[in-house]
């Protein structure tokens, strides 16, 4: 069972001293506290698939039982399959089945893994692919911070919801609920509408304009507390992952379609959503809003 991304403010409405006592100050936000953040309760297995979040960068504390972390950096996007099917605003999925027949994970190589105990705190860089597992009952806390960054990536979400929308209207002549994750099952009611793209265009160039080139050497000295996550190679993340699910060690069961499968729908949204053509799109799209 799990219990996953609630907003805080929202299920702890009426204990308000609850929601001062989570705070961020330790991490350059005093102002921050459970009114901005969201929690997460689940069962041992309870897990959310590997996937990459649009906007901003992540801060997750542990606040009990254990919790496994397998992150991947952007360097790796294509490499993990990834999909817009189930279509969700924000979050790319991947293909490979984490949690059943993992051969695809020998050609995506190393990850980043980790596995958080109550008090450990873990920091999330934009556009990190993570698969996300508990290990025993456990409950975390995580906190969104948003970056620059975030316009030039609305921008290219609101190129997929078009397109996601304007196909799933053309081809489909009742809603394909598969192709849509259940908090978007209202899309094909929603008007399309050129305005949302307009506006993040505008906010992208904007932006441009009034921001300063950042030549300051980053800091990479961490105090003692502080630790970046090991890196553990391919075949041992397999072993480690299908020590967990029970396989057979070999197995090939994997999401991903194989190369006798016929073309579909899901094959195209997924071409024409990947990450590299949507982020051409938005770049010719500014480009030619400049003219």
């Amino acid at each position: 069972m799990y219990f996953d991304y609630k907003h805080m403010n929202q299920h702890f409405k009426t204990k308000t001293d609850l929601l001062e006592t989570v705070s961020w100050a330790d991490f350059g936000f005093p102002d921050k506290n459970g009114n901005d953040s969201t929690i997460w309760i689940g069962t041992e297995g309870a897990h959310t698939p590997c996937h990459m979040d649009s906007y901003g960068y992540n801060i997750v504390a542990q606040v009990y039982g254990r919790k496994l972390w397998v992150m991947f950096p952007p360097c790796k996007t294509s490499l993990l399959k990834p999909t817009r099917v189930p279509y969700e605003e924000s979050s790319v999925y991947s293909n490979i089945n984490f949690t059943c027949g993992l051969s695809d994970l020998q050609s995506v190589g190393e990850a980043h893994v980790v596995e958080l105990s109550p008090g450990d705190v873990l920091v999330v860089p934009s556009h990190w692919w993570h698969y996300v597992e508990n290990l025993t009952t456990a409950i975390s806390i995580n906190m969104w911070v948003p970056l620059e960054t975030d316009h030039a990536s609305r921008l290219q979400e609101a190129l997929v919801r078009f397109f996601v929308s304007s196909t799933l209207r053309t081809f489909c002549m009742k809603p394909e609920t598969h192709l849509l994750n259940p908090n978007e099952a209202d899309l094909l009611d929603l008007p399309i509408d050129l305005r949302q793209i307009s506006w993040c265009v505008d906010q992208v160039v904007a932006q441009k304009v009034s921001t300063r080139e950042d030549n300051s050497t980053p800091n990479t000295s961490y105090p003692a507390s502080v630790s970046t996550v090991p890196t553990m190679s391919a075949g041992d993340l397999q072993k480690l992952l299908l020590a967990k699910c029970g396989c057979i060690s070999g197995s090939t069961t994997k999401l991903s379609p194989t190369k006798s499968s016929p073309l579909s729908l899901e094959h195209v949204i997924d071409a024409f959503c990947h990450p590299d053509v949507i982020a051409k799109v938005a770049e010719v799209l500014l480009s030619i809003s400049k003219k």
